[in-house]
């Protein structure tokens, strides 16, 4: 189900990323990763141009062969990873609720998976996070 970022958040990404954007030329970034990432701050500046909310759809972590996914076990509302379900609090959003389990599925159509640490770098992805989680209270 998408979700919407309200225009602070459409602004706090559009920085974050344009940053990234200008750095990758100290990265190696393949063509098809610098194309999705202009796309993307293309995208938020015309948000934020524009004032409008953003309509994004959160994809739990994976991996993909080519033929399938692998789709880790996660959290249903906030998508992120949950390696131990015992813990009882999901420690993105802190919902309380049963994780769903790992799965596979068919690959349907061109849908590159890019892990947000591997682009941004650990401690840029910790910022965006915890940058994201405290504009959504």
């Amino acid at each position: 189900m998408p979700k919407i970022l309200c225009f602070q958040q459409v602004r706090l990404l559009r920085k974050l990323f344009q940053r990234i954007e200008r750095s990758k030329q100290q990265r190696e970034f393949s063509n098809a990763d610098n194309q999705a990432l202009e796309q993307l701050v293309n995208a938020l500046k015309l948000c934020e141009k524009h004032n409008l909310n953003m309509h994004v759809e959160l994809l739990p972590a994976g991996n993909s062969d080519g033929n399938r996914w692998e789709m880790f076990a996660h959290c249903d509302n906030c998508k992120c990873v949950r390696t131990d379900a015992s813990t009882g609090r999901c420690p993105g959003c802190n919902t309380t609720q049963q994780p769903c389990s790992a799965r596979f599925q068919k690959v349907l159509g061109f849908r590159p998976y890019l892990r947000l640490k591997h682009v941004l770098g650990e401690s840029n992805t910790v910022e965006l996070v915890t940058s994201y989680l405290n504009h959504n209270k």
